[in-house]
């Protein structure tokens, strides 16, 4: 009877994990620049500061909301839509 109630038990804590796994959008960070570029990424409670190399990009895994920012100003809110990507050096 106790395996009986695990094997519901596992299916719902798979399905939760899936579920808040769905919400994630990938965001291509990308470095035009010359020189590195420090941004930080906003998320609810946290930051994370990081740095991209010059002329170079990569993806990160973000939730709808959270933000990323150059120096003080946020210059991108991600949104439910698929296939974002942020500047955040151009020059």
């Amino acid at each position: 009877m106790k395996l009986k109630l695990a094997i519901p038990f596992l299916f719902a804590t798979g399905l939760c994990a899936q579920v808040s796994a769905a919400s994630s959008v990938q965001v291509k960070v990308e470095n035009k620049c010359g020189s590195p570029t420090t941004y930080t990424i906003q998320k609810k409670g946290s930051s994370l500061n990081t740095s991209l190399s010059p002329r170079a990009s990569t993806t990160h895994s973000l939730d709808v909301g959270d933000k990323i920012a150059v120096g003080k100003n946020v210059i991108h809110t991600v949104s439910s839509s698929s296939g974002q990507s942020v500047t955040v050096c151009n020059k």
